[in-house]
């Protein structure tokens, strides 16, 4: 009996320990580390650095931090080598306009992250046969518009995520949303959205989700337009409980009445899309899933304006993440670790003996643009109408396609001299100017349209490019837009593919009715 008491003591004894020991073990464990933001202009990557670091194929850090030692427990971030150094290195398509030399990396002067990164990361993943390796796999596309940029993860939904449920996603499931590409061997054969569907403006339609029956025509642009104060106003009147209600308890933002014979626009047809989930009745939903439009659309910074000036097309992104810029070379009275001012806080109030907002911006953007050479240098270059960032049409002998300037200029935060090249310039002197030995008076160095300089077959008659070897405007268009499309890997890789469009099976979809269901518009 005493020895038994002993063991069962002992056994008590030690199982205390043990859970002490594993509880302390547990609580000692660390939380998986959380992705990580790349920045980069097309669409930030979403990565996990733990994930790698603990694969078998990567047996130590040198592998990524290839000029660290051995043993070294904390290497230094890639962008301490890798690096921008000169606006210029931001134009993917500088290269078209100007000789850019060839440089020399070593040591601490390493290729830009762009290279840099797409040569190991999809070098790796090919020689592994294992992850994403295309451009809409890694980066996290965004589009701007009149609701705000929505975000969105492609890699999530089609290999993570699975749209079957499963761990990965077959190619069946793929044709869920790239519904007319059935035959698809390659993700390089999977057509956008728009090369069906045309955005609303296209189809000359004056809201953009179809949004029917809420106060009647043209209703829609006028709460798209409403101040904050005015829908305060409104909602405090009608709603004096004041309950932080929402537009959505209100309006039913995913409600939308399309013809059976008619195709849905493009952002009914990515909505029509994205319900047929992301809705109350959804078997699988999870907290995370967004379900109104401002969970999935966030305001868009990307416009300056005031009655003082007008509007400005200006990307915050691009000023405040891709330039050698601090947030107070702007925001100069913000205090550390506060939250920015806008320009308006201070200037054109009259509490303050400052300067209109127009001066302020005038003298802030047209200076630096001065110093930096970056075009744009008059206040008349930076005031664009709204007219003129709408969708463009391209007509061409194979046909037509609609052109998205907005998504490219701020979606994908392109650069002006990205296309308009007249704007470039080195070494003081402008960069076209110098390939066409032509004088460069100052009118050609305004924000301008292709047509301005390139006429059908050739230079525009009249125009700076006159007497120049300037190509026709749709030769220009084919040489800037594929060879940017083939450099990043993603689009349409040759001219023929922006003109194709399948076959539409309209019995079909006269059959299944593009109508949502009652349950798709709760």
């Amino acid at each position: 009996m005493i020895a038994k008491q002993i063991n069962a003591k002992a056994l008590l004894g030690v199982g205390a320990a043990l859970i002490i020991v594993g509880t302390g073990a547990a609580l000692m464990t660390p939380k998986l580390e959380p992705d990580r933001a790349i920045g980069a202009r097309i669409g930030d990557v979403k990565w996990n650095h733990e994930q790698h670091a603990r694969m078998e194929d990567i047996p130590n850090c040198q592998v990524c931090h290839h000029t660290e030692r051995p043993g070294t427990t904390n290497p230094r971030p890639c962008s301490d080598c890798h690096r921008i150094e000169h606006d210029h290195d931001l134009l993917i398509a500088g290269d078209l306009f100007m000789d850019i030399p060839a440089k020399k990396y070593e040591g601490d002067f390493g290729p830009p992250p762009m290279v840099a990164m797409h040569a190991k990361c999809i070098g790796c993943h090919e020689a592994m046969i294992e992850g994403p390796v295309l451009c809409r796999d890694c980066h996290q596309p965004g589009s701007a518009g009149a609701h705000g940029r929505a975000e969105w993860d492609h890699f999530s939904h089609s290999r993570k995520y699975g749209i079957d449920g499963g761990r990965g996603a077959s190619r069946s499931d793929c044709v869920r949303c790239h519904h007319h590409d059935q035959d698809a061997e390659t993700d390089a054969d999977y057509r956008p959205c728009s090369a069906c569907h045309l955005p609303a403006e296209a189809r000359g339609e004056s809201n953009a989700t179809g949004l029917k029956g809420i106060s009647g025509p043209g209703e829609p642009d006028r709460h798209q337009g409403a101040r904050h104060g005015e829908c305060v106003t409104c909602h405090t009147q009608e709603n004096p409980e004041d309950d932080l209600r929402t537009c959505s308890d209100c309006h039913e933002p995913w409600r939308f009445d399309v013809a059976a014979e008619e195709l849905p626009n493009l952002e009914q047809a990515i909505h029509g899309n994205c319900r047929e989930c992301h809705h109350e009745g959804y078997e699988g939903l999870t907290a995370r899933m967004p379900l109104t439009c401002q969970d999935c659309h966030e305001r868009d910074p990307s416009w300056l304006e005031n009655e003082e000036f007008g509007r400005v097309f200006w990307s915050h992104e691009r000023h405040g993440r891709y330039r050698d810029m601090d947030c107070v070379t702007c925001h100069h009275m913000d205090q550390p670790g506060e939250p920015h001012l806008a320009c308006r806080s201070c200037h054109g109030t009259g509490h303050f003996d400052n300067p209109s907002l127009k001066e302020a911006l005038t003298q802030n953007c047209t200076g630096c643009h001065q110093e930096k050479q970056a075009g744009f240098t008059e206040w008349k270059q930076l005031t664009i109408k709204k007219e003129s960032v709408k969708l463009f049409e391209i007509e061409a002998p194979e046909g037509s396609f609609h052109w998205n300037h907005y998504s490219h200029a701020l979606g994908d935060s392109f650069s002006c001299q990205e296309c308009h090249h007249s704007l470039l310039r080195r070494d003081g002197e402008y960069v076209t100017a110098q390939r066409t030995g032509l004088p460069w008076p100052d009118d050609a160095t305004r924000f301008r349209g292709c047509g301005a300089c390139h006429g059908p077959d050739g230079p525009k008659p009249g125009s700076p490019a006159d007497g120049s070897d300037a190509p026709g405007k749709l030769e220009a268009l084919k040489k800037v837009c594929l060879e940017c499309h083939q450099r990043l890997g993603c689009g349409p890789q040759s001219w023929e593919a922006f003109f194709e469009k399948p076959e539409i099976d309209w019995e079909r979809i006269k059959a299944e009715s593009l109508e949502p269901t009652v349950e798709a518009t709760r």
